[in-house]
């Protein structure tokens, strides 16, 4: 198993720069479709986002999107942590994807095709430089998707209504009063479950963070 060196820093946060993942040793040992199902679940969405940001069309996007994860299906055995963190990895992974479609819109659309070149989202022919501005909106991309994916784990683990008030309070700011008016509940419950449901995806996001990053 690739495990963290130091898995939590002095104040008890995942070190997310050494953190190592389980599943790249399942998915690096081949022929674990159901890692690999878990693989595309997670990376799939932050992958057609950062592209639609990078300034591509959703065709791209999703060609980008199947393309990386297909390429790391085929190379995930040669990542070590030699080679860098993990994300680290697998943004390069998609920034070479996003070049690769830029490319193709170039060849496509020459001189001459401008009209027809319209119909895609606006961006340069190249990702945008530097590097290291893109690759912080990538790691703030891959926080918020690892948010989103604690959320919606523990949205299936809980009672609907439970998720709702913390949902409306927390995430659509809602004030309690509404709430309470809307729902049916008291004051005193809506903090208990916005204390409740926001420990137990805080309590998801560290083992995402431990387990997939």
């Amino acid at each position: 198993m690739i495990v963290a060196d130091k898995p939590e820093k002095a104040d008890g946060a995942i070190d997310l720069d050494r953190t190592r993942t389980s599943l790249i040793t399942r998915l690096a040992a081949g022929g674990d479709e159901a890692g690999w199902q878990l693989f595309f679940d997670i990376y799939w969405k932050l992958i057609y986002l950062f592209a639609l940001k990078s300034g591509l069309s959703p065709v791209e996007a999703e060609d980008v999107a199947l393309e990386t994860i297909a390429e790391a299906a085929r190379t995930i055995g040669a990542y070590s942590k030699e080679k860098g963190t993990f994300r680290t990895w697998l943004f390069k992974l998609t920034r070479w994807r996003i070049r690769d479609e830029f490319r193709k819109r170039k060849r496509l659309y020459p001189k001459g095709f401008e009209d027809a070149a319209s119909d895609f989202a606006k961006g340069s022919e190249e990702i945008p430089d530097p590097v290291c501005e893109l690759e912080e909106r990538w790691n703030s991309e891959f926080e918020m998707n690892l948010l989103e994916q604690a959320i919606d784990r523990v949205k299936r683990q809980v009672d609907s209504k439970r998720f709702q008030i913390f949902d409306l309070n927390v995430r659509k700011q809602w004030p309690p009063a509404r709430i309470a008016r809307l729902l049916k509940v008291s004051r005193a419950r809506i903090y208990v479950e916005k204390h409740r449901i926001g420990l137990l995806i805080q309590r998801e996001l560290v083992r995402l963070r431990k387990k997939y990053v």
